[in-house]
């Protein structure tokens, strides 16, 4: 059977095209990857329709939005990979300065900028919580104090 997805050899991570491999090897530094007959997970959320493309992803969103049906659309988006490399045109260029990769025929575009958005959001949240932590402690000092 022909590969539905890409497996980089370093961390795991599928990926859907050789372009995608690519960005993840630019991103990552990683060179390992090898064809494999594992689709790459899609899972959408019934209430806004974000793509999720790991159970961990669908939980981060889950946590922050409440959303908790995704319908599993694994199945109808696997397609066998080509590892022909596409040449780039203009408008391909366009898209991805633009920060977006189109996907195939009834794929849903994603925005990288989406991801790093949602690096950016759960890092807030932790700084958020770090403060928050450091304050619950000051307070609890000052508790302490003016009990003695």
């Amino acid at each position: 059977m022909a590969g539905l997805s890409l497996q980089c050899g370093d961390c795991g991570t599928l990926l859907k095209s050789v372009e995608e491999a690519q960005e993840h090897a630019e991103l990552t530094s990683h060179s390992n990857f090898a064809e494999s007959t594992e689709a790459v997970l899609n899972l959408i959320c019934s209430s806004c329709g974000k793509p999720c493309r790991s159970k961990t992803e669908s939980d981060l969103h889950t946590k922050r939005t409440g959303h908790t049906e995704f319908v599993d659309r694994t199945l109808e988006a696997a397609k066998p990979i080509s590892l022909e490399v596409p040449k780039a045109s203009a408008d391909s260029e366009e898209d991805v300065v633009a920060g977006e990769i189109s996907q195939t025929e009834g794929d849903i575009f994603f925005k990288k900028k989406s991801v790093w958005l949602d690096f950016i959001v759960i890092e807030a949240e932790f700084r958020f919580f770090l403060i928050l932590h450091d304050i619950l402690n000051l307070l609890h000092l000052s508790l302490v104090r003016i009990g003695r």
